[in-house]
């Protein structure tokens, strides 16, 4: 399926480019800390990994919207 989506082979770079992952966020999802990390892991860290976080902003006022 990925490969139908445009994901030419399994290598860091394209991994990265495919995904429009930082280094940083690429590093994370693939060295889980010197172990072979499953790919339903990997999957659920890229998901996590692409899901926007509220800022600090948007969470105080959600916060604050609570009580109105």
């Amino acid at each position: 399926m990925l490969r139908a989506e445009g994901l030419s082979d399994d290598t860091y770079g394209e991994a990265k480019r495919f995904f429009e992952l930082t280094d940083w966020q690429l590093h994370k999802i693939v060295c889980g800390s010197g172990t072979t990390v499953r790919a339903d892991t990997a999957a659920q860290w890229i998901r996590d990994t692409a899901q926007p976080r509220p800022g600090l902003f948007s969470m105080l006022w959600d916060a604050l919207y609570i009580f109105q």
